[in-house]
């Protein structure tokens, strides 16, 4: 059955009129009012996708640094060119290294770089492939220190890039019994190797705590520059000798009382006169020492107050007549010193 014009756009017209009430409730409950919040009700809040940062971009390749010392290889069609190579190339403190015809830059260069640079110098006397090798003999420009209270001090040579946490924890073994927590980086070259020379110098020394360092934080968990010198500060001592198990130095990170001091140095022995433990404390700006007899009895009975310490106090329990030989500090606070050698980490 064939449609006439008229009919025709009847159904069209028809059509569309369907097709727009089908969508009008969509759109209607987008736009109605009661959808909307009500005054003093807060909106829906918007979704937004959080962008991860990237990672930090770390420069693993080894750079040549002043002090180093180097190993030059150039073969040729016909073998190693004497002429061209050289071992034990000493990079100088400009960060320069001689070679046959004058000095080349290898400051901040990966072995890579510096033979790349090398190649296209040598290519003007050769006119024959070659290759150039350039090794590190001696990695003397990367080396840090670490100092102070940890476990294991030393002198540490740097082969990759290593942070701050790693390097206290795993390499010098923390922190040792007396540090207060107080980590002091101070950076003793100056120059330092980056992709980005816009990148800006840092500090010349930085400060952190070793509890927001062994927690990772990112502030307090830097990469570790070469010369830096990492130093942990020991908290303040008192002394505690005589006539205890465990005559001993004990670090006064918070508040130490007088009978809490005894008990880490495992307690009085027998024969001790309790009533008259000394209490010896420097007076500021004099070299004289002011002295505190203290009734460690009465203390225990709560009918005098226990003497809160300060930093150099020293506490000696003495023995009475024909009691125990007092015990002082020789061999048991007197740190042993070691000649420290250089470690590696690669």
């Amino acid at each position: 059955m064939k449609l006439n014009k008229t009919k025709w756009s009847h159904l069209v017209f028809a059509a569309a009129a369907l097709l727009a009430l089908s969508i009008w409730p969509i759109k209607g409950r987008a736009q109605d009012p009661a959808a909307s919040p009500k005054p003093g009700q807060s909106p829906e809040p918007a979704i937004y996708k959080i962008k991860d940062d990237p990672p930090d971009v770390v420069d693993t390749a080894y750079r040549i640094g002043v002090t180093d010392v180097l190993e030059i290889i150039v073969t040729t069609g016909t073998g190693k060119s004497p002429q061209l190579s050289a071992d034990n190339l000493p990079v100088n403190e400009k960060g320069e290294i001689q070679v046959f015809d004058g000095r080349v830059s290898a400051l901040c260069l990966t072995p890579d770089e510096l033979a790349a640079t090398l190649k296209t110098r040598y290519l003007q006397y050769k006119r024959e492939p070659l290759s150039v090798v350039v090794n590190v003999k001696e990695y003397r420009s990367q080396l840090v220190a670490v100092i102070g209270s940890v476990k294991a001090p030393g002198r540490f040579e740097l082969r990759r890039p290593i942070r701050l946490l790693e390097l206290l924890a795993l390499y010098a073994n923390g922190p040792d019994e007396k540090s207060d927590g107080r980590i002091e980086v101070v950076h003793t070259q100056n120059t330092m190797c980056t992709v980005d020379p816009a990148t800006p110098a840092p500090l010349i020394s930085a400060s952190y705590e070793w509890d927001d360092t062994r927690m990772g934080k990112e502030a307090a968990n830097p990469y570790v520059r070469p010369g830096d010198v990492i130093s942990l500060s020991e908290a303040p001592q008192i002394f505690v000798v005589g006539n205890v198990r465990e005559p001993k130095s004990i670090a006064l990170r918070e508040r130490t009382t007088l009978t809490t001091a005894i008990a880490m140095a495992g307690g009085t022995l027998d024969a001790t006169k309790t009533d008259q433990i000394r209490i010896e404390r420097a007076k500021p700006g004099d070299v004289s020492k002011q002295v505190l007899i203290v009734d460690l009895n009465a203390i225990k009975k709560r009918q005098a107050e226990d003497v809160v310490l300060q930093a150099g106090d020293i506490v000696d329990v003495p023995a009475s007549a024909g009691g125990k030989i007092l015990r002082g500090l020789l061999g048991a606070v007197v740190p042993t010193i070691s000649q420290s050698t250089v470690r590696v980490i690669r």
